[in-house]
């Protein structure tokens, strides 16, 4: 946990992070629940960052809680209220790709540079800064899907104790609560077997991963899942409609990242002029 701490305590850290991980461990030393402001990655979004050796249920617990105080936990029937078992999430929710367009819709999703930064830069979704921001990076995604497919996907989350090897962390590794990425499914036009896929370059690079692969990544196979419409943003969300305008508050959400991004890869020694420019590490 300290490890995590002072990471996001660093100088070169989101001072935003910092902020929501002091809040968060003086929260789990004094109390059994979070504060509603640990639990805010920015004005709006939930933060998916979890430190180290704090369990996901109590990110969890204190979701619930504030939805529930205001009224939004079962009768808008939020994606926390939704999530359970894999086999009883709403798959049919995922629309049907073929493969070529499943890989097509990917990359167009990975290399579209969708932001300008602060210094005026054309940028990605932060691929490359896993650590927090999944709602964002999961609605460009989506919003790329519909755009080169025609069809809305789906969203999955996921929520237990979620962690994930990457070279994109100096410590090899990044842990959350939950996670969150778009949907879409493929049917073998021979067998007719269907499979279920993520757009998650944050975790592969390269091509889009079955979701029991994605799991596995994340170190749990048996998280508990909601499957939602493709406008729920994060776990607040109504599951069914999602929010209006995600795409406008993922753009506005970008800004607390890529300032991160950038600076993540000055601390790992590599070169974000490059790896964030014209020379992405997937090529």
């Amino acid at each position: 946990m300290l490890k995590n701490l002072a990471n996001m305590c660093s100088g070169k850290s989101n001072f935003r992070s910092a902020i929501s991980g002091i809040a968060l461990l003086l929260a789990t030393i004094t109390v059994p629940t979070l504060s509603h402001a640990a639990l805010f990655s920015s004005a709006n979004g939930l933060s998916a960052a979890r430190l180290s050796g704090v369990p996901a249920e109590l990110y969890i617990r204190s979701a619930k809680k504030n939805l529930k105080a205001n009224g939004y936990y079962s009768e808008n029937g939020s994606v926390l209220y939704e999530k359970g078992a894999f086999k009883d999430a709403a798959w049919d929710r995922a629309p049907e790709v073929s493969a070529s367009d499943l890989q097509a819709s990917f990359e167009l999703a990975r290399d579209k540079k969708a932001f300008t930064d602060r210094e005026s830069r054309q940028r990605r979704a932060t691929w490359l800064y896993p650590d927090d921001g999944c709602f964002m990076r999961a609605q460009i995604a989506a919003d790329v899907f519909e755009k080169s497919t025609g069809k809305k996907p789906a969203k999955i989350f996921a929520f237990d104790d979620l962690n994930v090897k990457t070279k994109n962390s100096p410590y090899g590794e990044v842990s959350w609560w939950y996670h969150v990425a778009a949907l879409a499914k493929v049917i073998d036009p021979i067998t007719k077997i269907e499979t279920y896929h993520v757009y998650d370059p944050a975790i592969d690079m390269k091509k889009p991963m079955e979701v029991h692969d994605w799991l596995k990544a994340m170190n749990s196979p048996n998280a508990e899942i909601a499957v939602c419409a493709g406008d729920a943003y994060d776990p607040d969300s109504n599951c069914d409609v999602g929010i209006s305008s995600p795409l406008g508050r993922a753009t506005n959400e970008a800004q607390w990242y890529l300032p991160s991004e950038w600076s993540r890869l000055e601390e790992l020694g590599r070169e974000p002029e490059r790896e964030l420019g014209d020379f992405p590490p997937w090529l």
